[in-house]
């Protein structure tokens, strides 16, 4: 037996093992992201595994992963479908969030809806980020949200939460509360109702809601300091 077939033979061996060490997980990823993969790399079985390495590398990060988004990336320049471009170029703005260049991934959010204008996950991230920047154009893409998905609680929780942070209090009061109806079993309206109504200085509203967010599970002591916090913001 040559050198090279025994180097064959051992590399072969090798990925196997790898693989399926790797499998659990990639499959465990592959169920928590099916939006995002639905339809993505058709017949290309080696792009779609080093995606998915980028894709698990962000999913067991708590924060931004400079080997998922070189990964990700890597993976945008070798795919030809743009579909699958515009899959890599989601996992690039997650992580970019994750880094706080929120503006790079809006843009990188724009690049995806234009090769995908019904991609509600891009326009959902898109909208978030807008509001963490505390962006009044993130109105115009919630409510674009909302048009494609009324009935969606967590979209109408999140736009609450981006009037929350632009101090748009009954605009945001109104999310929460649809958002409630929706889903009951959804706890963050009632925390984020505690700051409308601490931000409306309705003290007689926050205390209500303050009962309310702890009998759905809320602890009182981080509310309690999530207004003081939301205060020292708004006087900064």
């Amino acid at each position: 037996m040559s050198k090279w077939l025994i180097v064959l033979i051992v590399l072969v061996v090798w990925l196997e093992i790898k693989n399926r060490k790797e499998r659990p997980v990639f499959e465990q990823v592959e169920r928590e992201n099916a939006e995002l993969l639905e339809g993505r790399f058709q017949g290309n079985p080696v792009l779609r595994r080093r995606f998915m390495r980028a894709l698990v590398r962000y999913c067991c990060s708590d924060g931004y992963n400079n080997v998922a988004y070189t990964l990700a990336q890597n993976a945008a320049k070798m795919a030809a479908k743009p579909e699958d471009r515009a899959a890599c170029a989601l996992l690039m703005a997650f992580n970019l969030e994750e880094r706080g260049d929120y503006a790079e991934a809006i843009d990188l959010y724009d690049t995806v809806l234009y090769v995908e204008p019904d991609n509600l996950m891009a326009l959902h991230r898109k909208a978030k980020a807008l509001g963490v920047i505390q962006e009044e154009d993130c109105i115009e893409v919630f409510e674009e949200l909302i048009r494609r998905a009324p009935d969606d609680a967590v979209y109408r929780n999140n736009y609450g939460s981006a009037l929350l942070r632009i101090n748009h209090f009954e605009e945001a009061e109104t999310q929460l509360k649809k958002a409630m109806e929706l889903d009951k079993n959804l706890t963050s309206p009632y925390g984020l109702l505690v700051l409308v109504y601490f931000g409306m200085e309705d003290s007689e509203k926050t205390e209500a809601a303050i009962a309310d967010a702890v009998a759905h599970g809320a602890d009182e002591a981080q509310l309690r300091q999530a207004c003081k916090d939301f205060e020292e913001n708004v006087k900064k």
